[in-house]
């Protein structure tokens, strides 16, 4: 029956727990089928592509075989392998983090002739293990640092470090991250100010790892450092593995010095923790650790859309004191998980608010929800006056009895569940105390009012399919409403038309469109029904980015492996009415396409820090499509896909094989580097398009290009007003819609989709521009525009010239690039060609690669999944 209702469960629901909804008796055969067969159950579960591209971190021995009191040769390998992993040499596991932690430190004491061991208030050794150190190991701790609910400074920690012989602690604990800060952590320049001076002193310095692998991605995105990285400053590390891995208790020490694993056993044995065997427990923690050891990137990245949607949603809300509800232990969390405060709320009507929610949408949000006085109790923290706050809200009054009051707070948790993916990442909700008080004000949207909350569809596991059934997102389909109106004082120029930008006729037209008719959620299920997919793609420097992308495949054994490659204000939209005919086996050709949504567009995630060029989007193309298992493909692109394929075929040169482009930037041939080129450009007049398309190219620079100029100088600057006002972002990109397409009958539908894809993206509609400012200005190693107009010898070209292009150079100039094998140029047609004519965008990409083309036969069996 158990099993019944589990099947039976909204995926949403299930997907949201804080740990795993599986029953102990599936929690059991999971384990004893990964025992059986672990490369087979890791491909089943993670999918043949997940295994391939994430084998080398996996931990799999040649067998698994029973130990007897520690010694088994699995139970050898699996501890020397985590060992490894956070750059230590042994390993040895525990059934407990405690046992672990406690015989390190005893080791160390013994070791130093001294019972002196120092941590931070904080630490689970002082609040949660009733005292073992003192009362079993006889340890007496020096507490770090001097506020209770902040790490300790390093000078402080140095402080302790370099106090004289007789008072100096043997070893310092250092939990990293510091899960009862709110996951707070240390720089990894600060840890090793840290280590050094351990090192100096000879003072032991030990992790409490328990939550590291929800750390790493942090420090990869910050100072670009992995595991071993981290483990190299510290003396031991204590990991857990039944925490962030989910996977049954247990724990491992890791050291360098194998006499002192040795020690760490006789302890584990005093302890009573060297059970017959520990084989069963240890195997499910490696299960847990295969699953899940490359997730943390993307789950802190809803971590920080969590903390966004819970800012968002309660930011009309403020204390009486002028305090927002909700307090942040840190800012943007560092991991997935982190610690918020709801001032003025007790924990049980919070809790009874988030079921009533559930019941609504099946989303369960906040699954902890603690009374802050237990807290208070544990680290005898004292915030009386935080305690002593009111609900003063924004709207109409007269909200003063409890059922209505309840309707309040259940709109605001509501209002946070309408912005959130499937919150089946980790996270804490701690609750002030409140004193009873009843606000003066409230919110316009109660009872009856409350917003229509929706169901999160389903998550998005790794190269799996995924809908998008949620999206308005992040409070904008409260907002998006309000801000539809355009000001009045925008005033009417006659006679202007185009020539100034959007008129203001269009904009209000289309503004009106979009407040009374416009139905989104009609597009939104034409989206669902593109064969959508996310993956994590890693990039060198920027971690891993959770990329979504389109991905159609041909029923033919022999199709093109063909990734087609947007720009801006362009998106995978531009490739949705050429898929299905590029599928169909004709003239011998067809095409497995991949259209991904590029970092920073769309629905996939955006970087957080700055650098990520022209060569980054190319590295995560290319590691998608080796993720698909096309090691050898073709490339379609135009506007920033040209420079970006072209990046691709300059690094990736034996994968991308040929490529067909649509807006062609190519250098003015010299008699230095093309000197045929040269001469017939020489002696050759322009033909008439030619003339017709250099008159074009002028037009844009001298008039057109205005926005290129502000997002390739100051995008953060235009990026806060694309952001706060959907009116100005339609104008913004509305205007190029008209402008850079050749009398395409755009309807009103097509419009407003195309900008509210860039209005709910993921990352938003300012992170988009970004690629202009790094493509001109790219850091030390990286890819100016420039190396894209180097030839390519290795990468056959096809091009389609159309007269509304925006740079329409003369073909000596276009055959600069490399090889090029196809030559097309249309009588009609603009700068978003596959939109506005894809049939004849898809002939010229079978005569390319159909038969009798320049480029049949090119990519071969090598291509194929």
């Amino acid at each position: 029956m158990a099993s019944e209702q589990k099947e039976n469960q909204p995926e949403a629901v299930r997907l949201c727990r804080f740990m795993d909804s599986s029953t102990a008796v599936d929690l059991i055969q999971a384990t004893a089928t990964y025992a059986k067969d672990p490369t087979a159950y890791l491909k089943s579960t993670l999918g043949e592509e997940e295994y391939t591209r994430k084998k080398d971190q996996l931990c799999l021995a040649d067998k698994i075989d029973l130990d007897m009191y520690g010694k088994g040769e699995h139970k050898q390998h699996f501890e020397r392998h985590m060992a490894n992993v956070v750059g230590k040499e042994h390993g040895l596991f525990f059934l407990t983090g405690v046992q672990a932690q406690l015989a390190a430190l005893k080791i160390y004491c013994e070791r130093a002739g001294t019972g002196r061991v120092a941590w931070h208030v904080s630490s689970h050794l002082e609040e949660a293990e009733e005292r073992a150190f003192e009362k079993l190991y006889g340890l007496e701790r020096t507490l770090l640092g001097s506020s209770p609910d902040e790490l300790p400074t390093v000078e402080e920690i140095l402080d302790v470090i370099q106090a004289p012989a007789k008072e100096r602690p043997a070893v310092i604990l250092i939990e990293i991250p510091n899960r009862t800060l709110g996951c707070a952590t240390y720089t990894f320049a600060q840890l090793e100010r840290i280590s050094s001076a351990c090192q100096t002193a000879g003072v032991a310095l030990h992790c409490d790892g328990a939550r590291l692998w929800e750390i790493e991605p942090w420090y990869q995105e910050t100072a670009g450092k992995s595991f071993a990285d981290l483990g190299r400053l510290f003396t031991s590390i204590y990991l857990s593995f039944y925490k962030g891995l989910r996977g049954a208790a247990g724990a491992i020490l890791a050291h360098n010095d194998a006499t002192f694993i040795s020690e760490a056993k006789v302890w584990q044995r005093r302890a009573g923790g060297n059970a017959f065997t520990l084989l069963h427990n240890l195997v499910d923690c490696e299960r847990g650790y295969n699953l899940n050891i490359g997730t943390f990137a993307r789950k802190r990245e809803k971590m920080i859309n969590i903390a966004q949607a819970i800012n968002e949603a309660t930011a009309e809300f403020v204390a009486a004191d002028g305090k927002p509800i909700v307090g942040w232990m840190l800012g943007t969390p560092f991991c997935c998980q982190t610690r918020t405060f709801f001032h003025g709320y007790t924990a049980e009507q919070l809790t009874a608010a988030r079921d009533r929610v559930q019941q609504k949408t099946t989303i369960r949000v906040f699954e902890r929800i603690w009374p802050k006085e237990s807290l208070d109790q544990k680290l005898k923290l004292q915030r009386a006056a935080e305690s002593r706050t009111e609900i003063v809200s924004v709207g109409k009054e007269g909200l003063a009895n409890t059922d209505e009051r309840s309707h309040l707070i259940e709109w605001m948790i509501g209002n946070v569940t309408e912005r959130l993916s499937t919150s089946n990442d980790r996270y804490l909700i701690v609750v002030l105390p409140n004193i009873n008080q009843t606000p003066s004000q409230s919110n316009n949207n109660h009872n009856d009012n409350l917003p229509n909350l929706r169901t999160r569809g389903e998550t998005r596991p790794p190269q799996k399919k995924t809908r998008y059934c949620h999206f308005p997102r992040r409070g904008k389909s409260n907002t998006i409403t309000v801000k539809l109106t355009v000001r009045s004082n925008v005033s009417k120029l006659d006679g202007a038309a185009w020539d100034y930008g959007a008129p203001l006729s269009e904009i209000k037209r289309l503004a009106k469109y979009w407040t009374e008719t416009y139905d989104w959620r009609s597009q939104e299920k034409k989206l669902n029904a593109l064969p959508n997919f996310h993956t994590g793609v890693h990039v060198t420097g920027f971690g891993e980015l959770d990329i979504h992308f389109l991905h159609q495949r041909s029923d033919s054994a022999n199709a093109i492996p063909l990734l087609f490659c947007h720009g801006w204000p362009g998106s995978y939209l531009e490739a949705t009415k050429i898929m299905d005919l590029l599928k169909e086996s004709k003239n011998g050709v067809s095409f497995h396409v991949v259209v991904p949504s590029l970092p920073n567009f769309g629905w996939s995630q955006g970087v957080k820090k700055t650098g990520f060029g022209l060569k980054q989007y190319a590295e995560t193309n290319h590691r998608l499509m080796q993720s698909l298992g096309y090691e050898r493909y073709v490339t379609h692109g135009g506007d920033w896909g040209f420079y970006i394929t072209r990046t691709m075929g300059l690094l990736y040169p034996d994968s991308v094989l040929a490529s067909h482009l649509t807006l062609i930037r190519g250098k003015k041939p010299t008699w230095s580097s093309h000197p045929l080129l040269a001469l017939q450009h020489a002696i050759t007049p322009y033909s008439a398009a030619e003339h017709a398309g250099l008159a074009r190219t002028n037009w844009f620079t001298s008039k057109g290009s205005g926005y290129r100029t502000i997002q390739s100088t100051k995008p953060q600057t235009v990026g806060y007003a694309l952001t706060d006002s959907p009116i100005g972002l339609l104008a913004w990109i509305y205007e190029k819609l008209h402008d850079w397409t050749d009398e395409y009958p755009w309807t009103d539908d097509e419009i407003l989709t195309w900008v509210s894809l860039y209005y709910f993206s993921t990352a938003g509609p300012a992170a988009s521009l970004r690629i202009y400012y790094e493509a001109i200005y790219p850091p030390p190693g990286g890819f100016s525009r420039d190396r894209t107009q180097e030839y390519i010898p290795k990468v056959k070209i096809g091009y389609t010239l159309t007269p509304k292009e925006l740079a329409l150079l003369p073909l000596t100039w276009c055959r600069t690039l490399g090889p090029v094998v196809q030559e097309r140029r249309k009588m009609r047609g603009g700068h978003f060609l596959a939109h506005e004519l894809p049939d004849e965008t898809v002939k010229d990409l079978r005569d390319m690669f159909g038969k009798g083309g320049p480029c049949y036969g090119i990519v071969g069996n090598k291509a194929k999944l």
